[in-house]
């Protein structure tokens, strides 16, 4: 029963990785290497440390193009309906009054800032083009911190790797995290999640894109 159950889930998330990897190419290809998030988090560290009511303005209004994403989920969107939501008058203003206000900030040579806020500010102009990227896609997030929490179970247990005595062991801690870390990216009831998978396999039902975690609600 157990290899049964194996077998299924192993082709189920074979129908996710192939769209993974076609979606990692693209980004490779489109040289996409800096997010939103690296952006607020410059200016948020210039707001809380250096107490700059400039880096406060910032964080603010990227916060607004946060909320945007927010309500792309929440509408639960297909990935051209966000794509055509990220794309609209509201998020283009945002965006212009951004670029606006550090061209504006750099060029005041009356102004004086502090080292964190230089450096927010050249790391945002510097690389424009490469944040407005997510723009195009309708899988490609503002914010790469879901890749990096997804990976901190890993990082967490990595201790426990050392005893899992075989290939075998790999392969199926590596089953268990692939689809619990997926699913924790899309469903709040993992518990529930996994008892649908199981008892879908167990009926004979072969639409394994049906299964991965962004098919079904439960």
């Amino acid at each position: 029963m157990l290899d049964f159950c194996a077998i299924k889930i192993k082709r189920m998330l074979m129908a996710s990785s192939t769209d993974f990897k076609n979606l990692w190419k693209r980004y490779q290809k489109e040289g996409v290497s800096k997010f939103i998030s690296h952006v607020r988090a410059k200016f948020k560290l210039a707001a809380d440390i250096a107490k700059d009511e400039e880096a406060a303005w910032f964080v603010e209004q990227i916060g607004r193009l946060y909320l945007i994403e927010a309500e792309c989920l929440m509408r639960r969107l297909t990935l051209g309906e966000i794509r055509k939501r990220r794309n609209k008058s509201d998020v283009s203003e945002i965006l212009k009054g951004l670029r606006k206000q550090v061209l504006e900030l750099q060029q005041d040579k009356r102004c004086h800032y502090g080292k964190m806020m230089e450096t927010a500010l050249a790391y945002m102009l510097n690389g424009w083009d490469d944040l407005l990227k997510y723009r195009h896609w309708g899988d490609y997030t503002i914010d790469n911190m879901v890749a990096e929490r997804a990976i901190r179970p890993f990082a967490v247990s990595r201790n426990n790797s050392l005893h899992f005595s075989s290939e075998e062991g790999v392969n199926v801690a590596m089953t268990f995290y692939t689809i619990i870390e997926t699913a924790k990216m899309y469903l709040s009831d993992i518990k529930g999640y996994l008892i649908h998978v199981f008892r879908e396999l167990l009926s004979g039902n072969k639409n394994y894109e049906m299964l991965i975690p962004s098919g079904i609600s439960v």
